[in-house]
Order: C-alpha cells, then structure tokens, then sequence
C-alpha cells in the first residue's frame, strides 16, 4: 500500500484565506497542489531551466 501525504494550505499563510486540503500519493499530491497554487494563489510556475538560470546569476 502506497503512503499518503497531505497537503493543508492553512498551514500556510494565503492571503484568500484558503482552506484546501489534499491528500493521496505522493506523485498525486504535488501535481494537484502545483496546479492549484498557480491557478488559484497566483504562484508562478518555474521550469527547472528557469530555476537552473536563477541560480547560477
């Protein structure tokens, strides 16, 4: 059986007062929680090229 994770944007500070909260594999977690901090908190996606660049300025 594989490990479930959580994921609780009010463990975070948010200023849309979210209260999401996500759970399930790994893999699944971290697809889902992206996508929702893009769409719905305004976070910008980074590519690793993009995070690569960065830190080598």
């Amino acid at each position: 059986m594989a490990k479930r994770v959580l994921l609780d944007c009010r463990d975070f500070p948010n200023e849309i007062d979210c209260t999401l909260v996500i759970s399930g594999k790994l893999k699944e977690v971290m697809k889902i929680s992206l996508r929702h901090a893009v769409e719905e908190h305004g976070h910008k996606k980074y590519s690793r090229a993009e995070k690569t660049n960065q830190s080598n300025d």
